[in-house]
């Protein structure tokens, strides 16, 4: 036992997870600091929390040997590696369940091109280089091998996802097109180094390919029981908003497990985790709770220590000689040269301007965690074939031992980092009494045995430690060139960064290539239907591509009262959610999961919570972030059984108004209506019945955006579509023509030769010519013009077809003093929804249809609605 004790303790002054927290927690503080001074010059947080790590290693504070002590222990490098350990698999199984693999699949050519040219040349400088500077950074007994190759290989060619999509994060360019290939070149990146790196680590050895092979037969049951899991909870839980603790525990059990069954087996296991993540089913409150819980965690507390701690291993001391500091130049300029210069490359051969060229290479310069593997790999390497040559010659019990060590420690790394914070009130203090519970079971057998294990794991293999604290070094300095750089570039190029696609108008021609990212609004369960509806039409045929996002908007009432203190509360009242948003959160989640099972459409579900004068805020702040094109909205009445209009909340009103004065987008409120009973526009995804759907063109830029809604509206199968034009009648002398499907012909091109190229605008005329040419001649859409003279024919039009469409599509206004619709603004009564709008949705009509009024984005230097 006193063996024992010495092998694993080895005299520390302090408890080595005593140290571990008080580091964590002091590069969490540090980080902040530094995060406050350096926002305002633009750099991002993981640039803070790296050179939190630099003044906190031991470059900086760690210079006094009473840090130095109390930090760096003797036993404390397990510690870290495990916490290390929980914090990639943590990271990578949420980064598996957010990507965004829809658009990885459309644009997977583009993608996989630009992350291989800067790859591929950083692997071939990194080739050249190794020979160069392995007598330098080698033992000088050494010989050069083919992992010291390989190593400098991946370093150069490596770039980390996880400082990709946190600076996505942080600087907000995730969600812009350029942001989204960088992040999935990337990802692409990343996993081909690790899965490279695996296969080194397979064939190095024969036993390691039948490991190999093991490993991979053994996480494919893995992966499937992870979908039936998912699916057995959510039936299970179908009356809770999110699992509890002990469920969510139980997956990352299995999780954590199998990823330390790949460890111990010598192989990398953040490959693993990322595609457990990926084919994780994304559906239903099991994926939903996991985002919930480990997105505020990781990117909060995980990710800001594990960039800490890439900065915390910054060592100047050997820096002191002219030659390491050129060799960490030529390092350091190999890698960001190599991958400027094959994106720069790359990009020149698909198009892509200049300027997203450098700004793709320097952020695909961004290191991470794998070059630290990667560093490391050698000398591990060796520690395992010492082991095994150990093994075979009957010494068994050593190396189970040192197994059963690794299983001891990872235990209680465990419950320390995910059983404690999981609950609001610690239910103890994790101290050295516990600490010898978990260990005590340990058994080396003799003190010659433990004297030999720790001699082992000493071993450094052929790198001299100054070799290793180099290339440690070049990834710490190659990330921080680039994180500045990159946020540089984003001030000089705002243009690349900017929300541009504000409207549909212009995306006419082929509307399903382009993927349309939409923001739905609702304030209640009552507003799920429609909303579900329009969404399900929006996306067209089965092929087009959506992005749909869903903000459950809840008012902030004043805070209540109460005599009861936390402690006094039950189980199930102490969290914070039932104040906002209460049983309407467990509703609007079984709706979008039903919606998602019907349609395969996921919809991104988040909730904000402000008061009603800044609730527009957070909607327009929201949109711009995502880069929305549309903003749904519900409306503020509905209907009852009797068929009358009847007013909800006032706030939901003044919010709408209040977005559709300052939405960065075009904006659509949808009205629901229907008979009782009957099958109207609600249904449209549940039920396999053709919706009959109605565009009103009176004229002007929000007609006009209303046409380009339709235009995807009529691709969907269950859709027919009409447009109707409304023409002055005095000035027609040409026939009343409607175009009947059975009519187009696809091989011949039909011209308008109607009254309205002499009564309406050329901006309308030529928008409607194309729209004829597109969809009116080939059959898809019917179209009719209706001659009126004045506001009373525009109504008796109207009610005429108030009975043939369960949806009608009608822009906002912008349509300047027309004759058709003035008489109508004397009755308006609702001005958000527009003089025709209005009139749909008044009771008096008896329109038995839902209305979509749709608002397109307005400039903001003109065409403004004042406030």
């Amino acid at each position: 036992m006193e063996a024992t004790h010495k092998f694993v303790c080895q005299d520390d002054l302090v408890n080595p997870l005593s140290s571990m927290g008080m580091q964590v927690a002091c590069i969490l503080v540090i980080s902040h600091f530094f995060h406050i001074l350096l926002k305002a010059l633009g750099q991002p947080g993981p640039i803070a929390q790296i050179l939190a790590g630099l003044v906190l290693g031991p470059s900086g504070l760690s210079n006094i040997s009473e840090i130095k002590e109390f930090f760096f222990q003797a036993s404390a490098a397990e510690y870290y590696e495990m916490f290390g350990f929980f914090c990639r698999i943590l990271f990578m199984f949420l980064f598996g369940l957010e990507i965004d693999i829809a658009y990885i699949r459309h644009n997977l050519r583009i993608v996989c091109i630009v992350a291989y040219g800067g790859a591929s040349v950083g692997g071939i400088f990194g080739l050249v280089a190794s020979f160069f500077i392995s007598k330098h950074l080698m033992a000088e007994n050494a010989k050069l091998n083919a992992s010291f190759v390989f190593c400098i290989m991946l370093l150069v060619a490596y770039t980390s996802s996880p400082v990709v999509n946190r600076l996505g994060a942080e600087l907000r360019f995730s969600t812009s097109d350029i942001g989204r290939l960088a992040a999935s070149a990337a990802m692409v990146v990343e996993l081909t180094c690790l899965l490279v790196f695996n296969l080194i680590i397979a064939f190095s050895k024969v036993t390691n390919i039948r490991d190999g092979f093991l490993i991979l037969l053994g996480m494919v049951p893995i992966l499937f029981g992870f979908k039936y899991l998912a699916v057995w909870l959510n039936k299970r839980t179908n009356k809770q908003k999110y699992l509890r603790n002990p469920e969510v525990f139980l997956i990352l059990s299995i999780l954590i497990a199998g990823s330390m069954i790949i460890e111990m087996r010598t192989f990398n296991s953040v490959i693993a985790c990322f595609v457990a993540g990926m084919v994780f089913p994304k559906e239903g409150k099991t994926a939903r709770t996991l985002l919930h819980k480990l997105t505020y965690s990781v990117h909060n507390f995980v990710l800001p220590v594990y960039f800490g701690y890439i900065g915390f291993q910054f060592d100047a001391s050997h820096l002191k000689s002219w030659r390491n500091v050129l060799i960490v130049f030529i390092l350091v300029l190999l890698s960001l040269s190599s991958k400027i210069g094959g994106t720069l490359a790359v990009c020149h051969y698909l198009k892509i301007p200049p300027n997203e060229g450098l700004f793709l290479g320097f952020v695909l310069s961004l290191k991470g965690h794998a070059d630290i593997l990667f560093v490391g790999s050698a000398s591990k390497a060796l520690v395992v074939r010492f082991l095994t040559s150990i093994t075979l010659f009957g010494n068994f019990d050593c190396t189970f031992n040192c197994k059963r060590l690794i299983l001891h420690i990872s235990v209680t790394c465990l419950m320390t980092t995910l059983l404690i914070p999981s609950f609001k009130r610690p239910r103890g203090n994790f101290n050295n009494a516990t600490y010898t519970t978990f260990t005590s079971h340990l058994e080396l057998q003799t003190r010659d045995t433990a004297i030999q294990m720790s001699w082992l794991f000493r071993m450094c293999g052929t790198w001299n430690p100054t070799a290793y604290n180099l290339l440690l070094m070049t990834i710490v300095i190659n990330t921080v060139i680039s994180g500045p750089v990159v946020a540089l570039l984003m001030k000089r190029e705002e243009r690349l960064f900017t929300h541009t696609h504000t409207s549909l108008g212009f995306e006419l021609e082929k509307p399903d290539q382009n993927e349309l990212r939409l923001l739905a609004c609702v304030y209640g369960p009552r507003h799920m239907s429609a909303i579900l509806s329009v969404i399900a039409s929006m996306r067209g045929s089965q092929t087009a591509s959506i992005m749909p996002y869903m903000a459950h908007l809840i008012e902030l009432n004043r805070k209540r009262r109460t005599n009861v203190s936390y402690h006094e509360l039950e189980a199930d009242e102490m969290s914070d959610e039932e104040e906002y948003g209460g049983n309407d959160v467990l509703e609007i989640h079984a709706a979008v999961d039903a919606f998602t099972a019907e349609t395969r459409i996921l919809i991104n579900l988040n909730k904000a919570v402000s008061t009603v004068s800044n609730l527009h805020e957070d909607v327009c702040s929201a949109a711009e972030d995502l880069r929305a094109t549309i903003i749904l909205l519900p409306f503020h009445k509905h209907q009852r059984i009797d068929g009358k209009m009847e007013s909800g909340k006032e706030a939901v009103r003044t919010t709408n108004q209040k977005i559709l004065r300052h939405a960065p987008s075009s904006v659509g409120i949808i009205v629901e209506k229907g008979l009782a009973g009957a099958l109207g526009f609600s249904q449209l995804f549940t039920v396999d019945v053709v919706q009959h759907v109605a565009t009103l063109f009176f004229g002007g830029p929000d007609d006009r955006e209303a046409i380009a809604w339709s235009t995807r509206i009529a691709n969907h199968p269950r859709v027919n579509l009409t447009v109707i034009r409304f023409l002055p009648a005095e000035s027609s002398n040409t026939r009343n023509m409607k175009v009947e499907n059975e009519l187009g012909n696809n091989d011949i091109e039909v011209f308008m030769a109607l009254s309205s190229l002499e009564t309406g605008n050329d901006i309308d005329n030529a928008f409607l010519n194309d729209f004829y040419n597109g969809y009116v001649a080939s059959g898809k859409v019917g179209y009719v013009e209706k001659q009126v003279n004045n506001g009373a024919e525009t109504v008796a039009a109207l009610r005429d077809i108030g009975d043939l469409y369960s949806l009608f599509i009608v822009g906002k206004g912008g349509r300047g003093h027309s004759p058709l619709t003035t008489e109508l603004s004397d009755w308006e009564e609702c001005p958000e929804l527009g003089t025709v709008g209005d009139l749909l949705a008044s009771s008096d009509l008896n329109i038995n249809g839902s209305i979509l009024v749709v608002q397109q984005h307005r400039n903001s230097k003109k065409n403004l609605i004042d406030d």
